[in-house]
């Protein structure tokens, strides 16, 4: 079977085809709150091969998944697609919650994905709209997670909700300073990066040894060059589950 993955983010689309439990294309993306994006997705699809089957991982809004999916049924009227949601078990991957069904669909396939691979015990670094972390134990065990604003997000909220912080440009990274742009800069960076550090730590104790790391999402190359640790990027994480699950 020749899937059609779509993993529809808060703000991009990504997509790749599948075939047999892989992802066999490279990742593209677009910006899906472009102007654009209906026509720039459409001259996509007229570029694929005809899926046999559409699935979608999606934590975008129930209208925007309702569109993509009509986008997708132009060129293929009888295309029928498929949604993810998060379950207990995928392979080796067993979901640390008492709910599996709330665990968000992206850190579900990101971490199943993980567990399925030769990599072993890994902390799953997601950073797109959220900075998300989740631990996965040598036997593909999810040993729980951690949530936090992304970077971009954290710096968007102090603009919004103070009203002396003002923006004027892009902030430039360093250890104390002495301008507000700076500051802000810094900081949003420093709490991501000590969020990944003091989980690592936690990690390495839980485990009684030390995990590998994985990252993916729109933030990814960004985090990875400011932590002081060896990082492997995988950007189409969420379509390597998304092929599983399919």
């Amino acid at each position: 079977m020749n899937e059609l993955l779509i993993d529809l983010g808060n703000s991009r689309l990504k997509w790749a085809q599948g075939h047999q439990g892989r992802v066999v294309t490279a990742m593209q993306a677009l910006d899906h709150r472009a102007p654009d994006f209906a026509a720039s997705f459409a001259a996509v699809l007229a570029t694929l091969p005809e899926p046999s089957t559409l699935c979608i991982a999606a934590v975008a809004s129930d209208d925007l998944v309702a569109r993509v999916v009509a986008l997708c049924q132009r060129p293929w009227p009888r295309l029928a697609p498929r949604r993810a949601s998060s379950r207990r078990q995928l392979g080796r991957f067993v979901s640390a919650y008492a709910e599996p069904e709330r665990l968000g669909v992206d850190r579900f396939l990101a971490a199943a994905a993980v567990a399925n691979s030769p990599i072993g015990a890994c902390l799953v670094l997601g950073c797109g709209t959220a900075l998300t972390v989740d631990l996965i134990d040598a036997g593909g065990r999810h040993l729980g997670g951690l949530i936090a604003p992304a970077p971009d997000l954290m710096c968007q909220a102090v603009l919004q909700r103070t009203a002396d912080v003002h923006w004027q440009r892009q902030g430039q990274l360093t250890d104390f300073a002495s301008n507000t742009e700076d500051a802000l800069h810094s900081g949003v960076w420093g709490a991501a990066v000590g969020l990944v550090q003091g989980a690592l730590r936690d990690a390495v104790v839980r485990l009684d040894a030390t995990p590998s790391l994985v990252i993916h999402g729109g933030g990814a190359i960004a985090l990875a060059a400011r932590l002081p640790f060896a990082v492997v990027q995988r950007p189409a994480l969420v379509l390597e589950g998304l092929a599983l699950w399919a």
